[in-house]
């Protein structure tokens, strides 16, 4: 599902994107100039989140990230996030009305980290049939933090993957994956999801 979000999303900005002009039959293609500059930028982000735990629980919330890059390569982020609504997954369902046992685990609220991100990469890719070129940049991410559910404090790790495609001039669609480690329970279990993440943020 949010594989099919995040395309429509793509498309939406393919289409919004400045049109390249029209070249004459025969004359040479030129590299439009970087567009997505990062360097000594602050870009506050706003979205949405869908957390799959192993442990057989969903959640989806919504998310507050400040990226503060030094460079075009390296950033710090201050990521927040609370928990709208918390279900049991189809297989937890079908577990507890076969057994008539429910899995003991705790309710994520809410979460706070802090950590790197790197872009390793710079793409742009040109729309045919639009005539309009995305200008892109994967990233990677680590963060360390506190998960809040209805058990208390927990600490926290995620490491993921993610997508920053400019929109317009300092609008940017931020595209994040992360598998997320939380160490629950007296006796620190490790609880494991993934979570993808979609964002609207503004750099200055």
């Amino acid at each position: 599902m949010c594989a099919v979000i995040a395309a429509l999303v793509l498309i939406a900005v393919a289409s919004a994107s400045e049109p390249v002009a029209s070249e004459p039959a025969g004359a040479d293609r030129t590299v439009e100039a970087r567009m997505l500059e990062k360097r000594r930028t602050i870009t506050p982000t706003v979205g949405a989140l869908w957390l799959d735990r192993f442990d057989l629980r969903g959640s989806v919330g919504a998310s507050l990230i400040l990226t503060h890059y030094f460079d075009e390569i390296f950033a710090l982020d201050y990521v927040s996030a609370g928990y709208v609504h918390t279900f049991d997954l189809p297989q937890a369902v079908a577990l507890r009305e076969s057994t008539g046992f429910a899995i003991d685990r705790a309710r994520p609220i809410a979460f706070v980290t802090t950590g790197v991100r790197v872009a390793f990469a710079y793409g742009k890719a040109l729309v045919e049939r639009t005539r309009t070129v995305l200008h892109f940049s994967p990233e990677a991410t680590f963060h360390v933090g506190v998960m809040i559910s209805d058990r208390g404090a927990h600490p926290l790790f995620d490491v993921g993957l993610g997508l920053r495609v400019r929109i317009a001039d300092k609008l940017v669609l931020y595209l994040d994956y992360k598998l997320q480690l939380s160490l629950e329970g007296r006796a620190f279990l490790p609880v494991v999801g993934g979570m993808p993440m979609l964002g609207i943020g503004w750099a200055f």
